[in-house]
């Protein structure tokens, strides 16, 4: 019986089926939620860009983020920031703290937790000519979709255009066109010249 209920198991998995887990609310709309704020100063230019990436897994841990961009001097003072997995308040917090402006598009709400997921583009720099990149496919377990953050960062008045995203993994069994689309779509996107955000 035991080796029974594995075999039915594995047979779910891999026909995607999903388990009794819940469907994620999405935002498909192509310019909204949108949430930005200004928080920044140009900082004083230097000859090299720095980009830092963050993950802070489901948002949940916003303060030890914050200590660690701070404090770790391989993280502190970025040119770009890009964050994922965020909420619209974890997102303003790291701004405020870090003296940063934002803009944050979140994609859907985290079917578990309640609560916005997305990702974001901070920089102390302006930051202009936002939009926001709907990836094609969603995620076949919870059904949640992903989004790419666009924006143009003014570094020392050279435009930088910047994209934080967070693709999905086979464990989640997302669809490989994730991988092999977004190029293309990102392509077609920055040869239109973006779209312009919507109201909040």
């Amino acid at each position: 019986m035991k080796h029974r209920r594995s075999a039915v198991l594995l047979v779910a998995l891999a026909s995607g089926l999903p388990l009794g887990c819940r469907t994620a609310e999405n935002y498909l709309e192509p310019d909204r939620p949108l949430y930005e704020g200004a928080f920044g100063t140009a900082p004083s230019p230097r000859p090299e860009l720095r980009v830092v990436s963050f993950n802070v897994e489901f948002g949940l841990r916003i303060p030890e983020a914050i200590r660690a961009l701070q404090a770790e001097p391989a993280l502190r003072a970025p040119d770009l920031l890009l964050l994922q997995e965020m909420d619209a308040p974890g997102v303003e917090a790291v701004a405020r703290a870090l003296g940063l402006n934002y803009v944050y598009y979140p994609s859907s709400v985290h079917p578990t937790y309640k609560r916005d997921i997305g990702t974001a583009v901070l920089s102390p720099w302006p930051v202009e000519d936002r939009s926001k990149v709907q990836l094609p496919h969603t995620s076949r377990l919870s059904g949640h979709a992903r989004a790419a953050v666009a924006a143009t960062v003014r570094v020392a008045g050279r435009p930088v255009r910047a994209y934080s995203l967070h693709l999905g993994t086979l464990h989640e069994h997302v669809h490989l066109e994730n991988n092999v689309l977004f190029p293309r779509v990102v392509t077609l996107q920055a040869h239109a010249g973006g779209s312009r955000g919507g109201a909040r």
